[in-house]
């Protein structure tokens, strides 16, 4: 089960043009699948507006924050990207799915419902308040040095304090 996830930050100019991303001004951040991991690759709205939503595992709007900060992601781009982590059920995705179901437990966006074991598997049920669908995550038994390069690696992907 992968560990370790290496995710490049925003490249602070258009994949497609090259244009420079200036601070405050909006742009398109997407994630391609790449081997085990995922390549991020960021958009000027003009080259994004050319239908380039297609194909990608995930994608957003953002900026550069006009103080050089990282700002909050919004709640609802990581509940996107944690559901889609969840389709297929590829085990590599297993540590950072369950790492972002954390984090949305603390913002409140997913309610714990329980625990149970599957065979040798311990999972973890979520959802999502006010709602029936059940969101079952593998708990990957993590080390506190494990969570912090994940949190860490996940930071850098969004560009945003987690």
């Amino acid at each position: 089960m992968q560990q370790d996830w290496k995710v490049q930050r925003c490249a602070q100019h258009c994949a497609a043009c090259r244009m420079e991303f200036g601070r405050g001004q909006d742009f398109f951040s997407a994630l391609c699948e790449e081997g085990e991991g995922f390549e991020r690759l960021d958009f000027c709205p003009s080259c994004w507006q050319g239908g380039r939503s297609n194909g990608f595992f995930s994608f957003w709007k953002t900026q550069l924050p006009a103080d050089g900060r990282r700002r909050r992601i919004d709640v609802e781009v990581v509940l996107d990207l944690f559901t889609k982590l969840g389709e297929g059920g590829a085990s590599d995705r297993v540590p950072m799915r369950f790492v972002l179901a954390l984090y949305l437990t603390r913002r409140k966006a997913l309610k714990l419902l329980g625990i149970r074991r599957e065979g040798e598997r311990e999972l973890i049920d979520f959802t999502r308040p006010g709602s029936e669908d059940v969101f079952p995550v593998e708990n990957p038994h993590l080390d506190q040095p494990q969570m912090d390069a994940l949190t860490e690696s996940l930071k850098d992907l969004l560009q945003a304090d987690l």
